[in-house]
């Protein structure tokens, strides 16, 4: 595994060591080390984290309120009337605006994420120093609603793509069984549940080595599966046919020309290009010969990349959301995503994710090339 093979101090004998016992190791469990090391040293944000980013800056100002250190600001609108506010002291928007400090998140945002800027109050009011809340209710979303994946759903679909393989996954093969699995139920339509996503396992048993213990493979089970798969002459999916095997075959001289490091070529590998601007997803695409969809995880055939300089097209999906009659509440149930950030998206303040076009997309039920348009283009780029 390249990102392990790299040159320790020559006065570190006990790193020396280690490397060399890693480098014996199989590339599945180099590459889940890697991972491990990838998130100790870039852990993700957690959810208390993003509460204090982005709300710890008015709450401090709020308690400054409560505690008679600032004269309460005039708060205009007819959801702020005094008797809606109760016990969450009065904080104008103005005086938020000219007492935050330069990195706190302006109140403008704050409105689009909370809807008012009365519901970004009450969520600030009552937050504690570790990202905690002491308030009332749960004042910001507590994630998608979707169906919640029980441990046996999570375990049974690992449990099945070790069988097809005969052996104890990585999660890079979960990864690629998953997408394939979920492209072609997909494509047959129907109502069958697609297998969870590996972020999805991962997050619920805190490690890839924790979710193949839930599984209690054998090794009794995985010898007679590797018996059956060469009886049956069990023929796996094309390496080339799945985005992360073209990902990994990408010189140092592509993933520069896409800006792009083996650190996040890693992570794509790992978690999907879901959260990708869709104009870097179709750059990636065309440098992985295949079709958006197919990036996605939408379709199991690569299909044609998106033509140069695609982006989202804004006109094309607000014509084809008139031509279905779908009205913008209904896209938002579907989405789960917040009004002010899919309004940024559309209009180019923020970037369009390739997860969420892909749910528009699904929604809309089209092509993802449906709601591109190239450079100097006011229409969707046609299919081609």
């Amino acid at each position: 595994m390249t990102a392990l093979l790299v040159t320790p101090p020559p006065d570190d004998e006990a790193l020396t060591i280690a490397l060399a016992m890693v480098g014996q190791l199989p590339e599945d469990a180099q590459a889940e080390i890697a991972w491990a090391l990838r998130l100790q040293l870039f852990p993700p944000e957690t959810p208390a984290d993003r509460r204090l980013r982005l709300l710890g800056p008015l709450a401090d100002l709020l308690a400054r309120l409560a505690r008679g250190e600032l004269e309460a600001g005039a708060c205009s609108g007819p959801s702020e009337e005094a008797s809606e506010w109760g016990d969450v002291p009065r904080l104008s928007r103005q005086l938020y605006d000219r007492l935050a400090p330069p990195e706190a998140t302006p109140s403008r945002r704050l409105v689009d994420d909370f809807g008012s800027w009365y519901a970004a109050c009450r969520a600030a009011h009552g937050l504690l120093p570790d990202g905690r809340y002491l308030g009332e209710g749960r004042p910001w979303s507590s994630g998608p609603r979707v169906q919640r994946r029980s441990d046996r759903e999570i375990s049974d679909a690992v449990r099945e793509c070790g069988l097809l393989l005969g052996r104890r996954p990585s999660s890079a093969d979960y990864y690629r069984f998953q997408t394939i699995r979920a492209a072609r139920l997909r494509e047959r339509g129907g109502s069958a549940k697609h297998p969870p996503a590996v972020g999805t396992a991962i997050a619920r048993f805190g490690s890839w080595a924790s979710v193949l213990a839930a599984c209690h493979f054998t090794d009794s089970e995985l010898a007679a599966a590797r018996v059956a798969r060469i009886l049956r002459g069990f023929t796996p999916e094309p390496a080339d046919d799945t985005p992360p095997a073209r990902l990994a075959q990408l010189t140092e001289t592509a993933l520069g020309q896409l800006g792009m490091s083996p650190l996040e070529r890693d992570h794509l590998m790992e978690q999907g290009c879901g959260e990708l601007p869709v104009e870097r997803a179709c750059e990636l695409a065309r440098a992985l010969e295949g079709s958006l969809d197919w990036l996605a995880g939408r379709t199991s055939a690569p299909g044609s990349p998106p033509p140069a300089g695609s982006r989202f097209s804004k006109a094309g999906y607000l014509a084809l959301r008139r031509k279905s009659r779908m009205k913008e509440r209904h896209v938002l149930q579907h989405l789960d995503w917040p009004l002010g950030a899919l309004r940024r998206a559309l209009n180019g303040t923020d970037p369009m994710p390739l997860r969420v076009a892909a749910s528009l997309a699904d929604l809309l039920q089209v092509s993802l090339h449906h709601l591109l348009e190239a450079p100097g283009k006011d229409g969707p780029q046609p299919a081609s």
